[in-house]
Parts: C-alpha cells; sequence; structure tokens
C-alpha cells in the first residue's frame, strides 16, 4: 500500500507456534502462501454510506462477490518468494442443465463440474513452494435481465486448493465443485440455476478490477496474464 514498503506481514491468530513459523519465512526456510479473506477497502468512501443497511449489493458493494472499485487489497491478494505459471485450462462440463441442482421429493440432486490447470514453480527457490488456485464464476450475460430486487453478484468462488511444487515441478491441478455452488436468486426470491452464459476463472490471488471478467474476455489468449478462464453455458 505505501511506496516505501515492499511487503506487508499480516499474521492474524497463527496460534502458539506463530513466532518460529514467522521466523521461518522471514529467513527463508519456507515461502509465504497465504492469502487474504476479506476485501480491504482504500478508504472509508469505498464503504456503503448507511453502513447499517446490511444489503451486500449497496454501492459500492460489500465483499468481493459485490465490490465495484479498485481495493486496497482484494480477497485472495498474497505474495511469494517464488513464481508460479497457469495454463492448459479445462472445464468439464461446459454445458449445464438448469436443472442440475433441481429438488426431487425433499433431496437436491447434484451435478459436479472440474476444472483443471497445470500449474509450474518457476522459481528457483530452493525449498518447496505452496500456491492456491482460486476458481470463480462471473455471470456474464444472463437469459433474463435481472429485476431491480435480485443481487446479481459480479463474481462467487466456487473453490480452491492448495499445492505444493519443488523447484521446475509441474503438475495438473483439479478442483471439483457442485452445480449448486453457482445457484442465485431468481425473480420469484427462490435459488436455483439462472440459464445464461458465465465465465469461469481460475487464479491464484483472486481478482481486482484491473482484471475483471470483461477486461479478461477481451482477451484473445486462453491464460491472460496469471488468469485462465472458459464460458459455461447454463441452458
Amino acid at each position: 500500500a505505501s511506496p516505501r514498503v515492499g511487503a506487508i506481514v499480516q499474521l492474524w491468530y497463527a496460534g502458539a507456534q506463530a513466532g518460529h513459523a514467522l521466523a521461518s519465512l522471514l529467513f527463508g526456510e519456507a515461502t509465504f502462501s497465504g492469502r487474504m479473506p476479506v476485501t480491504i477497502p482504500t478508504d472509508e468512501t469505498q464503504l456503503p454510506a448507511d453502513y447499517l443497511d446490511q444489503r451486500m449489493d449497496l454501492p459500492p458493494g460489500r465483499t468481493h462477490r459485490y465490490f465495484t472499485g479498485t481495493p486496497l487489497y482484494h480477497f485472495g491478494h498474497g505474495l511469494s518468494y517464488t513464481a508460479f505459471s497457469y495454463s492448459a485450462f479445462t472445464l468439464s462440463p461446459q454445458v449445464l442443465s438448469a436443472q442440475s441442482t433441481q429438488s426431487i421429493c425433499g433431496k437436491l440432486t447434484n451435478t459436479y463440474l472440474r476444472v483443471t490447470v497445470e500449474v509450474i514453480n518457476l522459481g528457483e527457490w530452493l525449498a518447496d513452494a505452496e500456491t492456491t488456485l482460486l476458481v470463480y464464476a462471473a455471470p456474464t450475460k444472463l437469459d433474463k435481465e435481472p429485476t431491480p430486487t435480485q443481487s446479481i453478484p459480479k463474481q462467487m468462488l466456487l473453490g480452491f486448493r492448495r499445492v505444493r511444487l519443488s523447484p521446475f515441478e509441474r503438475a495438473n491441478v483439479t478442483v471439483s465443485f457442485r452445480a449448486s455452488r453457482l445457484r442465485l436468486v431468481d425473480a420469484q426470491g427462490k435459488l436455483r440455476l439462472l440459464p445464461g452464459r458465465y465465465t469461469v476463472f481460475a487464479s491464484p490471488d483472486g481478482f481486482d478490477s484491473d482484471r475483471s471478467a470483461q477486461t479478461l474476455l477481451n482477451r484473445s489468449s486462453a491464460c491472460a496474464t496469471r488468469t485462465c478462464m472458459a464460458t459455461l453455458v447454463v441452458a
């Protein structure tokens, strides 16, 4: 956040061995791999004017799901001593029935989706390094225009997976998640899959406004910057 500071360590509540863990990280025996679990605004102007109004989509929006500004630190932000590459993104299936999470006799039927990305540890750091692959979905074009009472998130976290790799090691990392993770509230106030097009992303550090869904869709590369994506159609 400051041009005079290269990095900030946020320890949170690390338990009885926090001192030993921090020393191992600072002296290079292990690499940093934590991710921000919240969105940190730049200042109070990025908070809703009526803070007691708990609507998530109240401008400029709350949490990574609805926030539309440029935060100080976005959800999923994190630094490391090494670098990773992400490629060969696949999503299966890419077409989903809107009935995939239909309730039958009180029991929720559920289809699983799988995202696979090839991850390579590019750094020459001697120790093994960890990274976290975060998978999101962004509703890019719903078949029906949302009503004023509907809260459609900008993006939704679907799942994540941590992976540990030695220097120059590569691995195919798969994240599986239920289709019910994509459910949104319809105009009747019911939670269900809404037909339309969704962009599914895989990223090591979450999203900020510089890498929004529309920015990524306008790029020709299969993996723009460090983020990979594919289109999911719900019919």
